[in-house]
């Protein structure tokens, strides 16, 4: 009998994944009734380096720390889940960009601890849901580009879809 629960990400005690997505698929229409809606993905910056000096153990490590405070700094009625292997994100609810640029920067300063221990920081993109968004592919491709934006200008910082050139 598998005791894994589908729902849960065993390594971060965050939602799974496929969770997610369903709830995802789910709310994204949300955004045409006026609920306002944002995304905030984040990311690591370092851990390829460190996995290559530490294995699996060092993206472990990582992952599991950043996802035990994204626990902690996420309000009840937010998603907060792993996202592949290596990232976080958290849909937020009747918050604007603005309250996802907070949202994303105090998980950054509550990271801090972690992330002095550690020497890795810790970047993230955030993007808002607009009217011309047809499907969640458009709002999850935004807030991976805004991540990226953060990356390429040096990571450790937070990147809007504003932050991405053509």
């Amino acid at each position: 009998m598998n005791d894994q629960n589908p729902l849960t990400d065993p390594l971060t005690g965050l939602s799974s994944q496929w969770h997610f997505d369903v709830i995802f698929d789910f709310v994204f229409e949300l955004g045409d009734r006026g609920v306002p809606m944002t995304l905030v993905l984040f990311e690591p910056d370092g851990l390829a380096a460190r996995i290559a000096e530490g294995g699996a153990d060092a993206r472990e490590a990582a992952v599991g720390g950043f996802g035990r405070v994204l626990a902690a700094g996420s309000r009840k009625m937010d998603l907060a889940a792993r996202h592949g292997d290596d990232r976080l994100i958290c849909l937020l609810l009747a918050c604007n960009v603005q309250g996802g640029m907070v949202f994303a920067d105090r998980i950054r300063a509550e990271a801090e601890e972690f992330t002095a221990s550690t020497g890795l920081t810790l970047s993230a993109g955030v993007a808002a849901y607009t009217g011309d968004m047809k499907e969640r592919g458009d709002l999850a491709t935004a807030v991976v580009r805004s991540l990226e934006a953060a990356q390429l200008a040096g990571g450790d910082r937070i990147g809007l879809p504003q932050d991405v050139t053509d």
